[in-house]
């Protein structure tokens, strides 16, 4: 009888080192775009539901640490929501330093790659955002320098590559409608072949907040943290709250 030969050893593991860039959900401070319509209570409201769905939708994936990447001492974090700041306090969390935010995405992205084969930055803006779309994003890493998981604004919500040279983020065009663009053709002017995960929207405005809850009424997407913030708003609109406007 043959002898039926050993299985292959599985491939290597690719570890990715996972940074969620994230703000202290203070009034007046978060999401100032949004609080134009919704007021500035409801927006630091959201942006902490932004913030604990985002490390929801990523903190169990496989081969992948989470981490935090701070504007602020972690202090202010734990005054503007102790339930937030219990929530994520087991997260390794670390300042992003001085500079515009391509710098601060460099320093993280360096500093991520110190122990791990990909370094991932992910937003916090994109409540719902499918955790198939952040795996398609770690896949491409597998083959690819880079990857960009492009907004509908023009912009992304994640960022990924697998070995970050100084500068390569300097002086592009930050929260405009090419900042993509921009960082494509950066990424090609130095050798590199970036992908593409598939596209979500940020939500900036009322409007992104409208899409975002036809998409939950649709079944299209799901975020505990930020349904249950609408609802509250919406519950202080109900019983006439002036600092609350219903969404």
């Amino acid at each position: 009888m043959t002898a039926i030969p050993p299985s292959p050893p599985p491939p290597p593991s690719h570890r990715v080192a996972l940074i969620l860039f994230a703000k202290p959900p203070i009034a007046g401070i978060s999401k100032t775009r949004l609080a134009r319509t919704v007021g500035a209570a409801n927006a630091a409201l959201l942006a902490a539901a932004f913030l604990r769905d985002a490390v929801a939708n990523v903190r169990d994936l496989p081969d992948t640490t989470v981490s935090l990447a701070l504007t602020e001492p972690w202090s202010r974090y734990e005054a503007a929501d102790p339930a937030l700041a219990a929530a994520l306090a087991d997260l390794p969390r670390f300042d992003q330093g001085e500079g515009d935010l391509g710098a601060r995405m460099e320093r993280a992205l360096r500093r991520g790659l110190l122990n791990a084969d990909s370094a991932v930055i992910l937003g916090t803006d994109s409540p719902g955002l499918p955790r198939a779309h952040v795996q398609a994003a770690l896949r491409n890493l597998l083959d690819s320098d880079c990857v960009f998981g492009p907004a509908l604004d023009g912009g992304y919500y994640l960022i990924g590559m697998r070995h970050c040279p100084e500068r390569c983020l300097a002086d592009l065009p930050w929260s405009q409608a090419d900042t993509l663009q921009a960082s494509l053709e950066r990424m090609f002017s130095l050798g590199f072949s970036p992908t593409v995960a598939p596209s979500f929207f940020d939500v900036d405005t009322r409007a992104d907040l409208e899409t975002f809850s036809d998409g939950v009424a649709a079944g299209l997407w799901r975020a505990a943290h930020t349904e249950a913030a609408l609802l509250a708003m919406r519950d202080n609109a109900a019983a006439g709250n002036p600092e609350i406007i219903g969404a």
